[in-house]
């Protein structure tokens, strides 16, 4: 009987994964999207450089200060992904949550106020 205790145990201890080591960097999950990402992800990520640095638009892209008043959140998440018209596709570029961040930028009130403003 303790034989079979004894090779249980030893098949238990076999069986569990292994720990990681101490020094192992662990995954750090990822954060939330929030507005105040998405106008980082905004004025950092090239949509700038389209859309101008605080949204109003260039020669190469609309003014997109009304886009919360014309598109749902998942329409404007599956432009920035996908792309549409003349915007290309940012899927291979930026994460499901950074395009999250960056649609809850778009869709807050208050969205713009958290830009930088170029300076005159």
């Amino acid at each position: 009987m303790a034989a079979l205790l004894l090779v249980g145990h030893a098949v238990a201890q076999q069986a569990a994964p292994p720990s990681p080591a101490p020094d192992t960097p662990q995954q750090a999950p990822s954060a939330a999207p929030t507005k105040d990402a998405g106008a980082k992800l905004f004025a950092e990520s090239g949509c700038s450089q389209c859309h101008g640095p605080v949204g109003n638009g260039t020669a190469k892209a609309p003014n997109i200060h009304d886009v919360r008043k014309r598109k749902t959140s998942e329409q404007i998440y599956l432009q920035i992904k996908e792309g549409k018209g003349a915007m290309p596709a940012f899927g291979d570029a930026l994460s499901e949550d950074e395009i999250r961040s960056i649609v809850a930028f778009l869709r807050a009130s208050d969205g713009w106020a958290l830009l930088p403003q170029p300076a005159k």
